[in-house]
């Protein structure tokens, strides 16, 4: 059975040694190799623990199911180079559809490199109705998910140790993985754009915007691209088997906390994308309305737009209709449960 780590790296990172070229940008060449495997003080809890032993025996039972499926459903893609990857239930299956149609109103092709996890029945019969592949994470099989009402609440940070494993599941089909949150829009296609502005990073995320109850690079964690390096894979089995920080804390603070805790030790190739080009709900504000740091052009220059920094369901939607970024008709938006 899986173990958590309390706040420690996985053993994979022991093995990890820094590159020549990563030493040659690092502000302390002389480190090569985790020496530090702490990334948080252990604090016990006793709620969290129990949830988190719930997840790990339930992933760990269906695993061999669960692989399977996921292999089965990448061979009927076509093995692609880029899967992208998302996590949804009934109550966010709206967004889904606003994604999917999002792509189509802009001539982006994604049925043939996504593949999306459902929490329920409901969600899993959106994504059929889309076309796109799906494996339903059932609730009869794992513990409660989904079902969230507001950011933040119970079931939103006991879902987010879902999102660790399904991205930990992909990387291992070897392909690069893009997850996402699914409160976007694409306006241009991001993979595309991604390789026209290819870097040395494996790890390319979306900046949060000032939201200094964060730490460096405030990145967020509903958009990133990934290469499935050793690092990468390290990363993720750290931030699973530290299911307990995520049911605490939420998805975005422990991730970026493990991935900065990589970069220090010269071992992970971090990068926050342009805040022009992948636009994060900071810019969109529903009192003050659009910041000047979206670009006065950002709908031609954009290339995502997540929106985010949204409290409710109510606010989301209302944020959605404000900035023209709904592509529903009236009546495929269901009320939340």
């Amino acid at each position: 059975m899986t173990v958590e780590l309390d706040g420690r790296v996985a053993p994979s990172a022991l093995a990890l040694r820094a590159t020549a070229a990563a030493l040659r940008r690092a502000v302390n060449p002389n480190v090569d190799r985790m020496v530090l495997e702490q990334v948080w003080t252990h604090v016990e809890q006793r709620h969290a623990a129990e949830a988190a032993q719930q997840f790990h025996a339930a992933w760990d039972r269906h695993r061999d199911e669960r692989e399977a499926a996921i292999r089965s459903a990448f061979a009927g893609l076509g093995h692609p180079e880029t899967i992208v990857t998302m996590l949804f239930c009934r109550n966010f299956a709206r967004y889904f559809r606003n994604w999917v149609r999002s792509c189509d109103a802009n001539a982006i092709a994604i049925r043939d490199r996504t593949l999306v996890f459902t929490l329920d029945e409901e969600a899993e019969a959106a994504a059929r109705r889309e076309g796109v592949p799906s494996v339903c994470l059932a609730p009869g099989a794992y513990p409660p998910a989904g079902g969230s009402r507001a950011f933040g609440d119970t079931q939103f940070r006991v879902t987010m140790g879902f999102k660790n494993g399904i991205i930990d599941a992909c990387l291992k089909l070897g392909a690069r993985v893009l997850f996402q949150d699914v409160d976007l829009v694409w306006l241009r296609d991001p993979i595309a754009w991604l390789d026209a502005h290819a870097s040395g990073a494996e790890f390319r995320i979306m900046y949060d915007g000032p939201n200094y109850s964060r730490t460096p690079p405030y990145g967020n964690s509903g958009f990133f691209f990934l290469r499935p390096t050793d690092a990468v894979r390290s990363v993720f089995e750290t931030a699973l088997r530290n299911t307990k920080r995520t049911i605490l804390h939420g998805h975005q603070g422990p991730l970026i906390s493990i991935a900065q805790h990589y970069w220090w030790h010269n071992l992970l190739g971090l990068e926050v994308l342009p805040e022009d080009r992948f636009l994060n709900g900071h810019l969109f504000n529903l009192e003050t309305g659009l910041h000047v740091d979206a670009g006065g052009n950002w709908r031609e220059a954009g290339v995502v737009v997540h929106y985010s920094w949204t409290g409710t369901h109510d606010d989301k939607l209302d944020k959605l209709r404000r900035f023209g970024l709904s592509y529903l008709s009236p009546w495929e938006r269901p009320a939340i449960r």
